[in-house]
């Protein structure tokens, strides 16, 4: 039994500290499934082809620009399919395309080429745990079977197959990374009590401040545990440890209770109803009513803008969304051109991408795209909102971040 010095020195003995940039990690680079398979150049552009475990991702000046999965060749908006190359470093490859489709969004695609899930699976067998962190399903798994000091990988993998957090052996020493959108979330006190638990003998390579935060999180886990189960009175009464060490080993622990968990805010909006749509045509934004009270941008999932052209009419001039919002904010925009009696065009040279797939009563004619029958009605939702809002933002000073935070966002 330590204190909370004790403990920080056997895992730090040599009293080492990194900046909090060295072990940064991200959800991407916690799931490296990517390999460079050949570069070339065309148009004064420098294209790089990456090859993953089910299909190839093309890069153009670094950024991507086209997913290969399934024999279909999707091309992000704005970059015809003609434009991939299928020449790379000296030679052809044969990209199995059979078809090609003009995508807003290549992230899904990426997704299925990278094949992270079953590559996972396959690199991390060993089901050991699972859990649920903010009502959200997560698998705690591990490269072989757990052996005492054996320095086994440990993974905790979220719903979608993605590694969120790795503990491993760093020469010798301890490694334990988390990626920094699922921090402030518990999992590298779940990952690292479950490390030291198989491997009591590993100590640190040194502490980063977010490391030794964790460290210390895990003793008091430890300390609060024996003070519930009353070991510490029980060693106490066979003589094993003293009332002073006791003392000396509790009294940096509150004894407080740690809060219980909140819902992640996808869940609570989807079960509290909290979207709000704020219309002003020809703009519109969709935003969590969280945002009334945290000016923050996280709030905003929504925004289009529309344009008019002689030569085509009205069109899409911008529709952006975080992807779990899609279908809210296509239907809205579709809601918005019926409700002005107009057709969107969606032809080539103006605007925006207008993904309508999954979206119901939505009929195509040409280059336009019009909604056969009401989804919603605009007076009442907006009605809503603007109830809402006017409580709070009497001098319309809400309104205008809403529409800065909205217009920046994705760009």
């Amino acid at each position: 039994m330590m204190t909370l010095a004790e403990f920080l020195d056997a895992r730090n003995p040599q009293k080492k500290y990194h900046d909090s940039d060295s072990f940064d990690a991200s959800v991407e680079d916690l799931n490296p499934s990517l390999w460079a398979a050949g570069v070339t150049r065309r148009s004064d552009h420098e294209y790089e082809l990456l090859q993953g475990h089910g299909g190839y991702v093309v890069m153009r000046d670094g950024s991507a620009v086209a997913a290969v999965h399934d024999g279909v060749l999707y091309v992000r908006h704005r970059i015809r399919p003609q434009d991939i190359p299928d020449w790379y470093s000296g030679k052809i490859v044969d990209l199995g395309v059979k078809s090609s489709r003009v995508v807003k969004y290549l992230d899904d695609h990426i997704a299925a080429v990278r094949a992270v899930a079953s590559k996972n699976r396959h690199d991390y067998p060993h089901v050991l745990r699972r859990i649920s962190i903010d009502g959200e399903p997560y698998t705690i798994r591990s490269e072989e079977a757990p052996r005492t000091n054996g320095g086994v990988t440990l993974a905790i993998l979220n719903a979608k197959g993605e590694a969120v957090a790795k503990a491993s052996d760093e020469w010798g020493a301890t490694l334990i990374r988390v990626a920094r959108e699922y921090r402030r979330k518990g999992f590298g006190s779940i990952i690292g009590n479950l490390w030291y638990k198989w491997n009591p003998r590993w100590q640190s390579g040194g502490f980063t401040r977010e490391g030794e935060a964790n460290a210390v999180r895990m003793w008091e886990s430890r300390v609060r545990e024996f003070l519930s189960r009353g070991w510490y009175g029980e060693l106490v009464r066979r003589g094993e440890l003293t009332a002073k060490r006791v003392r000396d080993i509790t009294i940096r622990v509150s004894g407080k209770r740690p809060p219980s968990r909140l819902p992640s805010p996808r869940t609570a909006v989807k079960r509290d109803g909290n979207a709000r749509v704020f219309i002003d045509y020809p703009s519109f934004v969709v935003y969590d009513s969280r945002f009334l009270q945290d000016r923050d941008e996280k709030y905003v999932h929504g925004f289009g803008f529309f344009r008019s052209s002689e030569h085509v009419g009205d069109f899409l001039y911008a529709i952006d969304y975080d992807r779990p919002w899609r279908k809210l904010t296509t239907t809205i925009a579709l809601q918005m051109a019926r409700d002005e009696g107009r057709p969107i065009y969606v032809g080539e040279g103006y605007g925006d991408a207008l993904e309508t797939e999954g979206i119901a009563h939505v009929r195509r004619s040409g280059d336009y795209v019009s909604m056969t029958r009401d989804a919603v009605s605009l007076s009442d939702v907006s009605k809503v909102e603007r109830h809402y809002r006017k409580a709070v933002d009497r001098y319309g000073e809400i309104e205008q971040e809403l529409l800065q935070m909205a217009e920046s966002k994705w760009y």
